[in-house]
């Protein structure tokens, strides 16, 4: 009870304080039901002389609070809404008149409410507020008690004005429930068409087309206004993607005026960052508007498409990913089509700060008109008008060297001046082309579509030049163009199916190998990454090109000065740019917020012993702590006795390596894993070790080294060893 809460002090200001928080914090139908209380005055008045600045009289309030413990009753009584405090009011004739008073001066000074207001509204709380305090207005009723008992109690009743109020504005309602169910199941459906169905399509259209009625009592906010919007796109995508012929015929010219529209909306870059269709208006319309190409490939269907493409915020990239296998079912040279001219408009003229308006005007409709000619291009050779035009060349714009950081008093070294050269008119937007290309996964087969290979040979060049080919060895480019490297080496690896060794050595191999060490070290990162997702998934690379590849990587990384600082470093630290590069060597991916994590599964391990030379060079020349966990990583997804050589000559390698380094063998766990993966081994084939005698030496060798280091499961692996049993116990 509030008294409780009160004590003796219970005012019907602290009363209507409390009614105020709660109201705030708790109440069901809004926080902003909370107006009509801090817009009336009559409410809240407090006699200023005694409460000076203190205008809602808090502080007295809280003065007047009975200690901690009435503090924490206060708190405890916020689980009730206003609605309870109110009826509360109803028992206390003395403390109701002075409320209604109250409120009565503010229902005269709100006004009366109209037929819009609701539970947000000052006027409407305050005539509700009376009502809920007339004594009238309680009826007595069964009531259910939390324990199921029915006792005899009282409910309030609406008087008849307040409830035809509150009929109408229910029934104003119904219409944005559907709305709003309209707009969820068309969400769902939005990138699941297994969502979706002929009855929802068809209900789609309907509701879609359906002209926006707002009544008097229904009021809509601009956030309900954009949310229809986009179920609109969405409801005419899905009618032209999901709909039968027949009904994708009656409402294409509807829904080409829905995609007209949407695409009108201004570039907006947050679309370089957020993947997916969702709340992107422009990437749907894009797929509705590939899959209206099933109706009518007319030449200006295409121009539409072609231009939309040709956007700043590269929006339409993500409808690409979604619907190219469509566009390339609807002609083969549609998807090359629409990705020369997004790359065209990635090529966007320098502004420098010191250009006049007059020269900005002049590059900026120079370049208008190097996209429109590519779009006018393209559309020439679709009707077999020209032949196919050539991929954009990107202009390159010289990659800048990273500045070392020099400690104070440490030695200067002379640095190479740097040629000033003047900065072209024109650059490459590349983290906007990567996202294009990055977007080709779903049409990505070499062998039905080669025209994907002629791009990884027309930016082969570009790509070198703007990681740093030719540079010292040791330098860092500042500026590297790391989203189309993703991008590009991942298409690369995805072209070297079919293509003979002496090609892929001068497309990929040998372009790599020269570039700058950490250039060398990201890129290889994700290059390797993908040539293992094509040789093991059997998709086309035969298994001697795929060594080759590892082979010729694995010896520019022992080359490299970091791998050459790793061997024997005793740190348990990696550099955060050759880690990930040498744990993709040994099939691990490794990233700064995540250890490293073998993945090959284990049918991979069954194709794993081709590599075992490469990996074992490695080994030999460079033992590291990060080398030996990316090793176990391997050989533990399926432990096998044919990889027992293997892994004996790994620990020999890092026991010259780490002779006496107990924090290697026993605190970072290498010499436990290593016993524990022999056990293994020796549990499947018993008798291994008593048929290869040479093998025996070495393991036993192994495991006395290992216990003079403290590896308590060495101790317990040679017992097992001596009795001669078979499971190890």
């Amino acid at each position: 009870m509030l008294a409780e809460v009160l004590g003796s002090s219970g005012s019907p200001a602290a009363y209507l304080l409390i009614a105020v928080d709660l109201l705030l914090s708790h109440w069901p139908k809004s926080r902003d039901a909370a107006i009509p209380f801090l817009a009336c005055p009559e409410l809240l008045s407090i006699d200023r002389e005694r409460h000076g600045h203190d205008i809602l009289g808090l502080n007295t309030f809280s003065r007047n609070l009975v200690g901690s413990a009435g503090l924490e009753r206060l708190s405890a009584s916020r689980v009730h809404s206003l609605e309870e405090l109110l009826n509360k009011y109803v028992s206390e004739p003395e403390l109701r008149e002075v409320l209604k008073t109250r409120l009565r001066s503010a229902a005269t000074r709100l006004g009366p409410p109209d037929a819009r207001s609701n539970f947000r509204d000052s006027a409407f709380m305050a005539v509700h507020a009376l009502n809920r305090l007339d004594p009238n207005n309680w009826r007595e009723a069964s009531v259910s008690m939390p324990d199921g008992t029915q006792c005899t109690g009282y409910q309030y009743v609406s008087p008849e004005a307040e409830a035809q109020h509150l009929a109408a504005l229910e029934q104003a309602t119904q219409g944005w429930h559907s709305d709003t169910n309209m707009q969820a199941a068309l969400s769902l459906a939005l990138e699941d068409p297994s969502r979706s169905s002929p009855e929802l399509v068809t209900a789609a259209v309907e509701w879609a087309q359906r002209p926006v009625v707002i009544s008097e009592t229904e009021g809509r906010d601009e956030d309900e206004d954009w949310m229809r919007d986009q179920a609109l796109v969405n409801a005419a995508m899905i009618a032209m993607r999901d709909g039968d012929g027949e009904l994708r015929v009656r409402h294409e010219a509807w829904a080409r005026g829905v995609f007209a529209q949407a695409v009108q909306t201004k570039d907006d870059q947050v679309y370089r960052s957020r993947s997916g269709l969702s709340f992107n208006p422009v990437a749907v319309a894009f797929v509705g508007m590939i899959h209206s190409l099933r109706v009518r490939t007319a030449p200006g269907n295409v121009r539409d498409l072609l231009e939309v493409a040709t956007r700043k915020d590269q929006a339409a990239a993500h409808g690409y990913g979604a619907a190219a296998n469509i566009l390339a079912s609807i002609d083969e040279r549609l998807p090359r089509a629409v990705l020369r001219c997004a790359f065209a408009a990635c090529i966007r003229p320098n502004h420098e700060w010191n250009l006049s308006e007059e020269e900005v005007a002049v590059r900026s409709e120079r370049q208008r008109q190097q996209v429109l000619a590519s779009v006018d291009a393209e559309l020439a050779w679709l009707a077999d008008e020209r032949l196919e035009p050539e991929w954009p060349d990107f202009p390159l714009e010289p990659p800048r060297f990273r500045r070392r950081l020099r400690l104070p008093g440490g030695r200067r070294q002379q640095e190479t001046p740097v040629p000033q050269r003047s900065r072209p008119d024109e650059y490459v937007d590349h983290q906007a082309a990567a996202l294009w290309l990055s977007k080709t996964h779903s049409i990505v087969d070499i062998g039905q579509r080669p025209w994907l290979l002629k791009i990884a040979q027309s930016y082969a060049s570009w790509t070198a030049a703007a990681n740093g080919t030719g540079m010292d060895l040791h330098e860092e480019i500042a500026n590297p163009p790391s989203e189309w490297n993703d991008a590009y080496f991942d298409l690369l690896a995805q072209s070297l199916p079919g293509l003979a060794l002496p090609e892929i050595e001068q497309l990929a191999l040998t372009p790599i190998g020269v570039l700058p060490d950490k250039a060398f070290y990201d890129i290889i990162t994700g290059f390797l990454r993908s040539v293992d997702a094509v040789y093991f998934s059997d998709r086309g690379l035969q298994e001697p090109i795929a060594i080759r590849i590892r082979s010729v990587l694995a010896n520019r990384m022992m080359a490299t000065s970091g791998w050459q600082h790793l061997a024997g470093n005793r740190s348990s630290s990696i550099e955060w740019h050759i880690g990930p590069a040498i744990a993709v060597l040994f099939f691990n991916v490794y990233g700064f917020a995540h250890s490293a994590q073998c993945y090959l599964l284990p049918n991979g391990i069954d194709r794993l012993d081709a590599f075992l030379p490469v990996l074992e060079q490695l080994i030999e020349h460079g033992p590291s702590l990060f080398v030996a966990l990316v090793t176990l990583n391997l050989l533990e997804v399926s432990p096998r006795s044919a990889h027992l050589p293997f892994l004996v000559t790994a620990a020999k390698a890092w026991l010259r390596g780490y002779p006496d380094h107990r924090d290697f063998w026993v605190d970072y766990g290498i010499g436990r894993r290593v016993c524990v993966w022999i056990e293994e081994v020796r549990r499947q084939e018993p008798t291994l070790f008593d048929r290869n005698e040479a093998m025996r030496m070495d393991v036993d060798r192994l495991l006395a080294k290992l216990i003079t280091l403290g590896v308590a499961e060495a101790s317990r692996l040679e017992t097992a060893f001596a009795r001669g049993s078979g499971s190890g116990d």
